[in-house]
C-alpha cells in the first residue's frame, strides 16, 4: 500500500436584519427615548427598566423589538428599527468572546448540534428553543428571575408540554435556575467592560478571501470594503477551483464593533452575510447564504491585505502519494518569500506572486508517511 504525504498549510491560517435605504442612520438613543420610555421608566442608575439590565446580540434585540410590535403595538419604520438595534447592540451587546461559543445559531448552521451545559437546562429551556438563545443573553440576577415570570405569563401551557411533566418547572426556575443562569451568563463581565472600552476596528480596505461551498468546493479571491455613511459597501471578486467566477456586492451594518450583517447579491442570487471581525480587526470569519435558503451557503474567511502577517489560507490539496508528483496551489497573503520543503519532498515553482503560488511537489518513492511542511517565506 502506498503512503500519503500530508501537507500542512498552517500559520494564522443571519441573519441580515434588513436591506438599507438611509445614507446615515438616525440617532438610536433619541429613538429609544422617544419610543421606549413611556413603558420603561428610568431606574436608579440612570438606565431604563429592563432594557438596561440585559445584553444581547443584534438578533436578540431584533426579537425584542418584534415582541414589542406584536404584543404592545409598537410601530417603527425599517430605518428606525435598524437605528435602535444598532444603539442597543452597542450599549448592551456581547463581547466577541461571549458570542463565540454560539455563532452557529447566528450563522444559520443547521447541521450543528445544539447542547446545554447540563441536562436540567436542556429540559427546562432547550426543549422549546435553542440553548444558544439564552447563551447569547446576559442579564442581572433580578432580570433572569423576571424572565422566568415572563415565560409562564406568556406561555402558560409550558408546564404541561413534553419533557416538562417530570418536574415542577415553576418551582425550579424561580428558586434555582435563574440563579444558575445569572452565574453562567452574568450581566457584568470583564470581557464586556474591556470590549466596550475598545475602539472598533475600521474594516475599510482590501481583504483576501477564502472559503468553501458545499457541493462546489473551495474558492478564493478578494473583497473590497468602503464606508457609506453608517453602513459599509462590499464588492466581491471570487473564483472557485474550477475557475468559475463568483462576483457581486453587498451593503452591511457593523453592530457592537464587530458583528457584520449584510445583504447582497452574488451571481444574481440574493444573499445574507453573518460575519465577525476579529478583535484586532485583521480577520473576518463567518458564513454567507442564500436569502431564501439559509441551508445553502458558504464558509467565509477574510484577512486584511495591509495588516496581517504572511500566511497560507487555502491549499488545493492536502496530500500526495509516495512516488507521486502533484501540482498544488497555495493561496494567501505575503507569499513572496523563498519556498522550501521538508526533506523527502521535491519542489518546482511554476508561478508565484503575493497572493498565490503554484508548485509541482514530488514525494520520494520511499518516503515515510506522515505530515510534511512546505513554507513560503514566513508563511507555512
Amino acid at each position: 500500500m502506498s503512503g500519503k504525504v500530508y501537507l500542512i498549510a498552517s500559520g494564522l491560517l443571519a441573519l441580515a436584519l434588513s436591506t438599507f435605504s438611509a445614507p446615515a442612520l438616525a440617532d438610536g438613543k433619541t429613538l429609544v427615548n422617544d419610543y421606549c420610555t413611556a413603558c420603561h421608566a428610568e431606574n436608579d442608575t440612570g438606565g431604563l427598566a429592563r432594557i438596561s439590565e440585559v445584553r444581547k446580540t443584534p438578533e436578540g434585540w431584533d426579537i425584542t423589538i418584534f415582541r414589542m410590535e406584536h404584543l404592545h403595538g409598537l410601530e417603527l419604520d425599517g430605518d428606525e428599527r435598524l437605528s435602535i438595534i444598532k444603539y442597543l447592540a452597542a450599549e448592551n451587546g456581547l463581547a466577541p468572546s461571549e458570542s463565540a461559543p454560539f455563532r452557529y445559531v447566528l450563522e444559520q448552521r443547521a447541521h450543528f448540534v445544539d447542547s446545554a451545559v447540563n441536562d436540567d437546562l436542556d429540559a427546562l429551556c432547550g426543549r422549546c428553543h435553542t440553548n444558544a438563545r439564552y447563551g447569547l443573553q446576559r442579564r442581572t440576577e433580578t432580570d433572569w428571575l423576571k424572565h422566568m415570570h415572563f415565560h409562564i405569563g406568556q406561555f402558560p401551557s409550558l408546564e404541561y408540554q413534553a419533557r416538562a411533566r417530570d418536574r415542577h418547572w415553576w418551582k425550579e426556575v424561580t428558586t434555582t435556575t435563574y440563579k444558575e443562569l445569572a452565574k453562567l451568563y452574568p450581566f457584568q463581565t470583564a470581557a464586556w467592560d474591556k470590549w466596550k472600552a475598545t475602539k472598533p476596528a475600521n474594516p475599510v480596505g482590501e481583504w483576501r478571501v477564502t472559503g468553501h461551498r458545499p457541493g462546489t468546493g473551495d474558492y478564493e479571491g478578494t473583497l473590497r470594503i468602503s464606508r457609506d455613511g453608517d453602513q459599509y459597501s462590499a464588492v466581491y471578486d471570487l473564483r472557485d477551483m474550477n475557475g468559475e467566477k463568483l462576483s457581486g456586492d453587498s451593503k452591511a451594518i457593523i453592530y457592537t464593533g464587530y458583528e457584520w450583517r449584510g445583504s447582497g447579491v452574488l451571481n444574481g442570487i440574493d444573499t445574507r452575510e453573518v460575519y465577525a471581525l476579529s478583535e484586532d480587526g485583521n480577520r473576518m470569519t463567518g458564513r454567507w447564504y442564500q436569502a431564501d435558503h439559509y441551508d445553502r451557503g458558504s464558509e467565509f474567511q477574510a484577512v486584511r491585505m495591509d495588516g496581517a502577517e504572511a500566511q497560507v489560507l487555502l491549499k488545493s490539496s492536502d496530500y500526495i502519494r509516495a512516488g507521486e508528483t502533484k501540482k498544488i496551489l497555495l493561496y494567501g497573503i505575503g507569499l513572496t518569500g523563498k519556498i522550501k520543503a521538508d526533506k523527502g519532498l521535491g519542489l518546482r515553482t511554476i508561478k508565484q506572486n503575493a497572493t498565490a503560488v503554484t508548485l509541482d511537489i514530488g514525494a520520494d518513492k520511499n518516503i515515510t508517511p506522515g505530515i510534511y511542511h512546505v513554507a513560503v517565506g514566513q508563511a507555512e
